[in-house]
């Protein structure tokens, strides 16, 4: 196909030779002939329509956050004359570290090939999908449509989030003063044999834990409800995690921001209990997954790792309210140790407490307290202050929070507010146990 280029050749040998056919010139007539020749001449000479792209470096298929990736093409240019320029484009959460990813080659009469690298970090979690390689040629003169298309294979890495902080917590041999015990019972698995108390009978008990003394003791004072003895369970006490996953969450930039340190954070606290023997169990609300029952194990931890590189930040309204009415069955049954990691914002703190004490409430249907932590990412110094308002702002927000943690005390809800920008977050994890060797 022809370019407007083509149609300006095409239109000054009209012209000219219109001109001397009018004026009987025989130079109107030759100088007419030099831009058809020079048409006829560029239209003899086509532009590369066969350029193959291959990966030359060896990439593996997973990464950790933060890790350097260097892609390597090597790119043959079969046939043609021209400029063809070659590009491949990676997903929009990674960062260039080095080389560029857009090259343009000059193609002569013989077969060429070049080599084009470049390294790119990958900040951000998830699975990402690397598109093949583009190209597109150009004619020599600009007079025909060059030619464009792709080469290679597309390919999927999966950047996972850096948990080998976590296992600090694992070296250290101490005992937890924490709100909750680690190593309290757990309300829900396998009966022991150590007694704990006669209660009343509950819809599902089995029979033969039924106290029949009690129980016509009970009767004959008129009460016809039957007493059962309830005996301590094995293992240890579960913990469910919530994780925020609204829009308020994107604080910062698309490498770094609270959304990406909620759920590094929701990786630390799942690895710090299900290596100490808990059943760990994880709910992202706003978002599209679905709740991960309590287990124990690397199966488990892996469950909850895949789903939190899965899982995306959504604009919905379910909120802590709508989360706890989803997991109402998980709560009640296991009475766990409740952690939630969101960002405190002043359109999503009515709902917070409002969860929280909704999850209080199961408790105290039990005569039991029901241990709660909140963790609040703070995104007020992600983004690095430039100048003295900005800092002065980051202060004014962390004041116009002091009323909130005074709430959440209150209301016997521990308080981790965890800056990124100045601390990891296992480190913050056990100093808010009150770790003590």
């Amino acid at each position: 196909m022809l370019t407007k280029q083509s149609a300006k050749l095409i239109g000054a040998f009209v012209a000219l030779f219109a001109a001397g056919l009018w004026g009987g010139s025989i130079i109107f007539y030759a100088a007419s002939f030099v831009p058809l020749f020079v048409l006829l001449f560029a239209l003899l000479l086509e532009s590369p329509r066969s350029v193959t792209i291959r990966l030359k470096s060896d990439t593996g298929e997973s990464f950790w956050v933060g890790e350097a990736l260097k892609l390597t093409f090597e790119v043959t240019i079969h046939d043609g004359l021209g400029m063809v320029v070659c590009t491949q484009e990676p997903p929009r959460e990674f960062e260039f570290v080095s080389g560029n990813n857009l090259r343009v080659y000059w193609k002569g009469f013989n077969r060429k090939t070049f080599t084009m690298s470049y390294t790119f970090r990958c900040s951000k979690a998830g699975t990402y999908i690397i598109n093949r390689p583009k190209w597109e040629s150009q004619h020599i003169l600009g007079l025909r449509q060059g030619h464009k298309g792709d080469s290679g294979e597309e390919f999927e890495i999966v950047v996972k989030s850096p948990i080998r902080n976590a296992k600090v917590g694992q070296r250290v041999r101490t005992m937890a003063e924490s709100p909750y015990q680690l190593t309290s019972a757990a309300k829900i698995g396998v009966v022991g044999s150590d007694f704990k108390e006669v209660r009343d009978y509950i819809y599902g008990d089995p029979i033969s834990s039924v106290n029949w003394k009690a129980t016509a003791a009970r009767a004959s004072r008129g009460i016809e409800l039957p007493l059962v003895n309830d005996y301590e369970v094995e293992g240890k006490k579960a913990v469910w995690v919530f994780v925020d996953c609204s829009r308020m969450m994107q604080v910062g930039t698309n490498v770094s921001n609270a959304f990406e340190y909620a759920r590094q954070a929701a990786q630390v606290v799942s690895y710090f209990f299900i290596s100490r023997g808990n059943k760990v169990g994880m709910y992202m609300y706003n978002s599209d997954s679905e709740p991960i029952y309590p287990d124990v194990g690397k199966k488990q931890f892996f469950r909850i790792t895949q789903m939190l590189l899965s899982a995306k930040m959504m604009s919905g309204v379910e909120g802590l309210i709508g989360a706890v009415r989803n997991c109402a069955w998980y709560l009640n049954a296991y009475k766990p140790f409740t952690v939630v990691i969101t960002k405190f914002d002043s359109g999503s703190i009515g709902p917070l407490f409002e969860g929280l004490q909704m999850i209080a409430g199961i408790a105290s249907r039990h005569r039991s307290r029901l241990p709660m932590m909140v963790v609040n990412v703070s995104g007020h110094d992600i983004i690095p202050a430039t100048d003295r308002y900005d800092r002065n702002s980051v202060t004014m927000m962390q004041w116009l929070n002091k009323p909130v943690h005074s709430r959440l005390r209150k209301m016997g809800v521990s308080l981790l507010d965890w800056n990124p920008s100045r601390d990891t977050f296992d480190k913050v994890l056990l100093k808010t146990m009150r770790m003590k060797t």
